[in-house]
């Protein structure tokens, strides 16, 4: 009975962080209150705080999750031994997490630059410059290992991916496309500009 009880409240616990992560991707951080989460939930506002507290400890739970989200894309992309699937994988992956997480994306971006507490932020930085770490070291490791022939920037090359992934997520949402099959459908061909892309910078063929 305990280990169905838990359950029970680790699913409420979890569908109050998706729907946190909507509301402050989509209203803002400083414009949703615990009462509007509740509200959608639904749930009683002492139930939100009893699993959270307040909502600074809410943004800290979505932000953990996403970085336990992207260590799992890291950790199958180094499954490939080959550096040109290592990073096709990565665009994939990147691409796909996008699409099935763009408020969590979106909510990553817009911690950077709102008035939250230090820690929050550095927690929203440290997310940030690990992803970049991760493209760079690949990018670097492939030029010595030979896959990739290139005297373009690892970093201006990720500014490349990234820019061009907002970007499309920013067209998306001006066009109100939020189901997630209409965003992989167009994002297909962000796939395909990001592949060729690199292929043509990189010199060689990811195709």
């Amino acid at each position: 009975m305990k280990s169905k009880l838990n359950g029970k409240m680790d699913n409420r616990r979890e569908f109050v962080l998706q729907v946190a992560k909507e509301m402050f991707s989509i209203n803002g951080f400083h414009n949703t209150s615990i009462r509007d989460i509740a509200g959608v939930v639904p749930m009683n506002t002492s139930m939100v705080s009893y699993y959270f507290q307040n909502k600074e400890n809410l943004l800290v739970q979505i932000l953990e999750n996403i970085q336990k989200d992207i260590l799992e894309i890291f950790a199958a992309i180094k499954l490939h031994a080959d550096y040109k699937e290592k990073l096709k994988s990565f665009i994939n992956r990147c691409i796909d997490y996008s699409c099935a997480s763009a408020n969590g994306v979106r909510l990553l971006f817009q911690t950077l630059v709102i008035d939250v507490s230090e820690p929050i932020v550095n927690k929203a930085r440290e997310i940030v410059a690990m992803f970049q770490s991760f493209f760079v070291d690949l990018i670097d490791k492939g030029k010595i290992e030979g896959s990739f022939s290139t005297s373009e920037s690892s970093n201006i090359l990720y500014n490349f991916v990234l820019g061009t992934i907002n970007n499309a997520l920013q067209c998306l949402e001006i066009q109100e496309l939020k189901n997630e099959n209409d965003c992989k459908l167009v994002m297909k061909d962000v796939n395909l500009f990001v592949i060729n892309g690199l292929s043509y910078y990189l010199g060689c063929d990811l195709t």
